[in-house]
């Protein structure tokens, strides 16, 4: 089977249905999207937030940032298609890739993959800021104080929304949690 040359991308804020988006989207045969692997993160960070240390490259920054981006694609794409070999469609979910911590995580994704669909997912903010609250660490804390997780979902929200606004309807896909499961 061939794989498809552009990614599908979940993203929306934590707590919010990228996880049941993601295991629907997945009951396909010929689909198969990554459970927060966050590989488009770490393209990110790697094109993006090492090349200002320079420690790590410090001639010719500019233009191997530049040569590396163009064959980043290809790499994703050809592991996507060694691990999964009998998918047409892939791609990763990860909440976080609308994240403050990730600014222009979805802009480099759309770079090294001019292609690419997203669907940003958006629930009710109070059901989101409830849900992470109740949520624990490990070690019984908790996730976040209800600020936090308010915080948490208005800026997962309004980067994913100003993105989709900036790409356009072709390759950005706005879903409400509540019309999907109704």
């Amino acid at each position: 089977m061939t794989i498809a040359p552009d990614p599908i991308i979940l993203f929306g804020a934590p707590r919010s249905g990228t996880t049941f988006l993601n295991r629907l989207l997945n009951s396909h045969p010929e689909m198969h999207i990554t459970h927060e692997m966050r590989l488009f993160a770490w393209a990110h960070e790697s094109l993006y937030a090492a090349k200002k240390q320079d420690r790590l490259l410090v001639t010719h920054r500019e233009d191997f940032v530049e040569h590396v981006t163009d064959h980043f694609a290809g790499m994703i794409r050809d592991f996507y298609a060694t691990q999964w070999p009998h998918v047409r469609y892939w791609g990763d979910k990860n909440p976080h890739y609308a994240d403050m911590l990730n600014r222009g995580c979805l802009d480099t994704i759309q770079r090294i993959f001019p292609g690419a669909k997203f669907i940003h997912i958006i629930r009710d903010g109070r059901d989101v800021v409830a849900s992470i609250v109740r949520r624990k660490h490990a070690d019984g804390t908790p996730w976040a104080s209800i600020e936090e997780a308010a915080w948490t979902w208005a800026d997962h929200t309004a980067i994913g929304t100003a993105f989709g606004r900036k790409v356009g309807p072709a390759s950005y896909h706005e879903l409400r949690y509540e019309d999907l499961v109704a």
